[in-house]
């Protein structure tokens, strides 16, 4: 019996690398479909304005980051960083042991709710991950294998309370002070000094550089300069950071992210927990590709269901319709601020990281 475990885990981490390799494949497809149409090379000196716009994807994680991943589902994001990307061939992490990945629900829960966590666990168990279960990102205190380590960056994925809330505005605020939960809970887990890999955020090779809403913006964080060739111009924390990734569409542009990090309403203080609630300094916020994590599959809080759509390939198909509409989604844009509608707070489609730091104050 134990062989054949071992030759299933096997078969699941090969057929991991397959759709890497395949997706790889088809990344080079077609950089040689665009230099044959282009002849191979350019006549004269093109503008900007002429070049073939080619996206640049933040993946604000390094080697020597120690990363604790919250309501991580079935998994695969987690085994997705120890994974070949398509565009390098390069795993964007070596080191497991460095990684802890938990799941709110009980090890049996997960494994029925998400059919293809088993596979992903197994694997991430044997390259080295540490993963935790029946983790409640509300009360991080409350995980004996959590206390007294500290990590540099915390990340929660696509956080949703699940509470199954068909009123809208309960719902906001249901999501919203689960985050607030979270963010009071999380201090003591971060980080006071800079990283140990010494390096910066991967920018994958090649690209424009990022846009100004994905450099850092709040100019009272200290920061470390890069010296990597393929990320000059990115900085990073000199300590712990929390990052949170949400489609960038309503209801979720409703959570008003951003405002519950820097200037968060009061919560009640309980018992538990009698600090007072924590206030964080935006350090960036960057487009969120699924594409770029090998093998990841983003799975509802309630479970998945049998055949079932990706919900993050949902939102790409959503993000280029709205790019298709143009001056059309501007015009409603306008229209909405001049009405009060939704705030101005729309969205762009697709998905977004925020990246925040603890106030100097706090700490």
């Amino acid at each position: 019996m134990p062989k054949a475990k071992k030759t299933s885990l096997k078969a699941s981490l090969n057929a991991h690398l397959a759709r890497a390799e395949k997706a790889r494949r088809e990344v080079e497809g077609q950089q040689k479909a665009y230099t044959r149409k282009t002849g191979g090379k350019a006549k004269g000196k093109k503008r900007d304005s002429d070049r073939p716009f080619l996206k640049r994807d933040t993946v604000p994680y390094a080697d020597g980051d120690k990363i604790l991943l919250l309501g991580e589902g079935n998994f695969s994001f987690a085994l997705s960083l120890l994974l070949p990307s398509p565009s390098t061939s390069r795993a964007h992490l070596t080191l497991a042991f460095n990684i802890t990945a938990t799941a709110y629900d009980s090890r049996s829960q997960c494994f029925e709710k998400y059919p293809d966590a088993e596979s992903n666990v197994k694997q991430l168990e044997a390259l080295g991950v540490a993963v935790l279960f029946g983790v409640d990102a509300r009360k991080l205190e409350k995980c004996k294998e959590l206390k007294g380590k500290k990590f540099d960056r915390v990340v929660w994925n696509f956080p949703h309370a699940g509470a199954g809330i068909t009123d809208q505005d309960r719902n906001i605020l249901t999501n919203q002070t689960l985050i607030l939960e979270f963010l009071r809970s999380v201090p003591p887990l971060l980080s006071t000094s800079p990283s140990a890999s010494g390096s910066t955020s991967v920018y994958e090779e090649g690209g424009d550089p990022p846009s100004a809403d994905e450099r850092p913006t709040d100019v009272d964080v200290p920061r470390k300069k890069s010296k990597s060739k393929t990320s000059k111009d990115v900085t990073r924390p000199d300590r712990g950071s929390v990052l949170i990734t949400l489609r960038d569409t309503p209801p979720y542009t409703l959570w008003d992210v951003p405002k519950l990090f820097k200037s968060p309403p009061p919560l009640p203080v309980t018992s538990s927990t009698q600090q007072r609630q924590p206030r964080y300094t935006l350090l960036r916020s960057f487009a969120f590709r699924p594409e770029v994590y090998p093998g990841y599959a983003h799975r509802r809080t309630a479970g998945w269901v049998e055949g079932e759509d990706d919900l993050l390939e949902k939102a790409d198909k959503e993000k280029g319709a709205a790019e298709k509409r143009g001056d059309a989604r501007k015009n409603a844009g306008e229209e909405n601020r001049a009405l009060g509608k939704l705030d101005g707070r729309v969205g762009k489609g697709g998905c977004r990281t925020w990246e925040f730091v603890l106030r100097q104050e706090q700490e």
